[in-house]
């Protein structure tokens, strides 16, 4: 191997049937790997298209000891991307595969597209009066220049050396507004839409179950089902969902169809249509009975309790009671009560991006 690998690096005499301890143990020949196998022009095994054959779909490896994401793009392609945050290098996720709606790290929740482009960064004005950046546009690489700060002899260095920076003018905007009255006469008038409903049948409430109907509880979804908690000295412990195996069926059932009486069958400013409870009860023990509530990974039925989950439940249940309405009842826009009307003559913003 050459690259900056010393001479010494030589075979040794006894043949190619023994392979020396420095193969294993030489840091000059492993980073000489790295650059001229992982990082040279060669080509790297990352996966299957197969294993992610959803947009959204992703999976982690290495390539050497550099980590990366291959994901599913919106638009069938794949692209594989460094399995680091740009901004203190944290890893983006290490679980083995998932399905995220885009890429956000759990350290300072900065978040990126499939193709690696930073979309959005929390508290990217600080909190309070916590230390705030000079700038904070990103630049042509899509993250933001590093900066140096000296509060009271106290040094904020994010770089290798000190960079003062010049503060930047701020990017011009233009104003986007109605052309009034000049163009009245095109103004579009539109419903502000909701959502929809199917009026509801006079009789039994049925559901139509389906492939769609299922809903499956992995770590990924709700979190990890077992933490475990140790001090630097004494004895650790594991904090699990087990207890939640003692809750009755019949408790799970009644907060998850409540939840689905107040949030899928209620009105806005009306009362909850209570005399629907023992139905959509009925129509909820059928969705748990029937096995589309499928929990892996340690997680319980139970968990059906937290309100995010008791949602989702929810969404699944309404919609399979609107299939089995499909052709027998009307679907009904929903309008905003306080706003149902909306007008191209109230268009009026302020924008840095491009127009027309």
């Amino acid at each position: 191997m050459t690259g900056g690998v010393n001479s010494q690096h030589a075979w040794p005499d006894e043949g190619a049937t023994r392979v020396p301890d420095l193969v294993y143990q030489d840091a000059d020949l492993y980073e000489a790997e790295q650059k001229l196998i992982f990082r040279g022009p060669v080509w790297n095994y990352l996966g299957l298209g197969v294993e992610i054959p959803s947009a959204g779909d992703y999976i982690t490896g290495h390539v050497g000891d550099t980590p990366v994401i291959v994901v599913r793009t919106a638009e069938g392609g794949i692209n594989a991307l460094v399995n680091r945050c740009a901004h203190k290098g944290s890893m983006i996720y290490y679980q083995p595969s998932g399905h995220p709606s885009e890429l956000t790290c759990p350290y300072h929740n900065w978040v990126y597209d499939f193709a690696g482009n930073l979309k959005s960064v929390a508290f990217r004005h600080g909190v309070g009066r916590a230390l705030r950046r000079q700038s904070y546009d990103l630049n042509e690489e899509g993250l933001l220049s590093p900066e140096y700060a000296d509060v009271l002899g106290i040094q904020f260095d994010f770089t290798a050396k000190p960079v003062v920076v010049k503060p930047t003018a701020p990017r011009k905007t233009v104003r986007v507004e109605a052309v009034r009255p000049d163009r009245d006469a095109l103004e579009i008038r539109f419903p502000r839409v909701e959502g929809y409903c199917v009026e509801l049948a006079e009789e039994r409430l049925t559901a139509k179950f389906t492939a769609d109907s299922v809903l499956e509880l992995t770590p990924d979804l709700v979190g990890p089902s077992i933490t475990k908690n140790q001090g630097i000295i004494g004895e650790g412990v594991e904090l699990t969902l087990a207890h939640l195996s003692d809750m009755r069926p019949s408790t799970i059932l009644f907060h998850l169809a409540r939840r689905l009486l107040f949030t899928k069958f209620k009105d806005p400013g009306d009362d909850p249509k209570l005399y629907l409870f023992n139905q959509l009860k009925r129509i909820a023990r059928e969705w748990l009975d029937s096995g589309y509530l499928r929990c892996n990974g340690g997680t319980y039925p139970a968990q059906l309790i937290y309100q995010d989950i008791a949602d989702r439940a929810c969404e699944r249940i309404k919609a399979a009671i609107t299939e089995s309405m499909v052709g027998e009842h009307p679907i009904k826009a929903v309008t905003d009560p306080y706003n149902p009307a909306g007008s191209t003559a109230h268009v009026r913003f302020d924008t840095s991006k491009t127009t027309l």
